[in-house]
């Protein structure tokens, strides 16, 4: 996952910097690099953030 967003990140650069819009690539490209991001903003950090809180307030019950 990381190689991942790290190469559509430099990609997207790597496009901006020639003047080109990511949706210069080939056809399903486009699609996969939003459905990609999609997820990682939108499910990904969500549940991250949602696991790091639940694991501090269960952490902090447990303790106490």
């Amino acid at each position: 996952m990381n190689a991942i967003g790290f190469i559509s990140f430099l990609l997207a650069i790597g496009l901006n910097v020639v003047g080109l819009p990511i949706t210069a690539l080939p056809h399903p490209v486009p699609i996969a690099l939003f459905i990609f991001w999609f997820g990682v903003l939108v499910v990904g950090l969500p549940l991250w953030g949602l696991l790091h809180v639940s694991d501090n307030i269960l952490g902090f019950l447990r303790r106490g």
